[in-house]
């Protein structure tokens, strides 16, 4: 859902608007998460957890889907009216079920033996990633099928450093490509969290050995662009270990 009337530009409009959102939130109920983001806030009921996150003018909210739309609806302001000092609400569209966030494409979730099941993607971004290696690095060679993210001797060279001193040829666009492999893994990929962080570690010293990571991770992705994330989670009602599971597919 998006959030009216929020305020842009001014120097302390973020803080401004943190204080008046927590306001907001702990006036309905909601408790800060402290130990994480202090956006994300949880709501404890009749064994129920309820989840919000606030993203600048966004609320992404988790639960189940009735008790949950009641809360909303609580902290919901109609648009078309301006809230004032003393009314605590937010003035927010219809909430919606969400679709994408961030970025991050959301299918379901839905009922499955028990499991809520909801399938997270990035299909999009990652043929993105491919498509400005190939623009930025100049890359014209067709992409070598890769079964793993990284080759385990080339990633010890880098780590002791065996090749110090020799500039690699993707050195200016490191920054640019190791921040969009991280924003991946964090999202969608976590089979590559472990590579794109080794990459991240060496931005400000790219070598030779870091292209053909690089190069290697990329044949990576292009090969496995349609993998998405499988999270499958204990359903209220349902006395099954309540540990959530998660899975990367292949889609074909």
């Amino acid at each position: 859902m998006r959030l009216h009337k929020a305020i842009y530009g001014l120097m302390r409009s973020g803080f401004e608007w943190g204080d008046r959102a927590d306001l907001v939130c702990r006036y309905h109920g909601w408790k800060r998460v402290r130990d994480t983001q202090e956006a994300l806030y949880y709501y404890i009921e009749s064994g129920m957890v309820f989840l919000i996150v606030i993203y600048v003018d966004d609320i992404l909210a988790v639960g189940v889907q009735e008790p949950l739309l009641k809360k909303l609806h609580a902290m919901r302001l109609p648009p078309d009216r301006l809230p004032e000092e003393e009314d605590l609400r937010f003035a927010m569209d219809e909430p919606v079920l969400a679709h994408r966030f961030l970025g991050l494409e959301i299918y379901g979730p839905c009922l499955h033996d028990g499991r809520v099941v909801a399938y997270l993607s990035q299909i999009a971004y990652t043929k993105a990633i491919i498509d400005r290696f190939r623009e930025l690095g100049n890359y014209q060679e067709n992409f070598r099928k890769a079964s793993t993210p990284g080759v385990s001797t080339v990633i010890e060279a880098i780590q002791t450093n065996e090749d110090e001193g020799s500039a690699g040829r993707y050195a200016s666009i490191a920054a640019k490509m190791v921040g969009a492999v991280l924003y991946l893994a964090r999202g969608s990929r976590p089979d590559i969290s472990y590579v794109a962080g080794l990459l991240g570690r060496h931005v400000t010293k790219w070598t030779k050995l870091c292209d053909q990571v690089l190069v290697r991770l990329i044949s990576y992705l292009h090969h496995s662009s349609s993998a998405v994330l499988v999270f499958k989670g204990v359903a209220a009602g349902v006395t099954q270990p309540a540990f959530p599971v998660f899975v990367l597919l292949q889609r074909h």
